[in-house]
């Protein structure tokens, strides 16, 4: 097992813009609160990859199948867990304040609301 790597995975035919083979795409449907968002799923089964395809920053295969990881360094493994960090940040605090704004509308509701 080598880890994740990223990989950009052709989808469609160049020439009919047709799925490729072994390739299965679909939309998830609506979602509760983010409708504004369109999300959908990608299956692939038995689908080759060209090695050329591959995100090869960090790690490379060459013509013969070999897989070298390439030596990062100290900083640049910091700077990645950094922003990784940011948005798991930022996340939190998009929650936070949309938690906020519902309970700012609950309070109001219901300090109007009549029984």
């Amino acid at each position: 097992d080598r880890g994740m790597h990223n990989f950009l995975v052709p989808l469609r035919s160049m020439t009919d813009h047709k799925l490729l083979p072994g390739v299965t795409t679909g939309d998830i449907g609506p979602k509760i609160g983010y409708n504004n968002m369109d999300n959908g799923f990608a299956r692939f089964e038995n689908v080759v990859i060209p090695r050329r395809n591959m995100a090869m920053r960090f790690a490379t295969v060459d013509v013969n199948g070999k897989y070298n990881r390439k030596t990062v360094s100290d900083a640049a493994s910091k700077i990645s867990y950094i922003t990784m960090m940011q948005v798991r940040a930022y996340i939190v605090d998009r929650a936070g304040l949309s938690l906020a704004m519902a309970c700012t509308i609950t309070i109001r509701y219901s300090a109007v609301r009549r029984q």
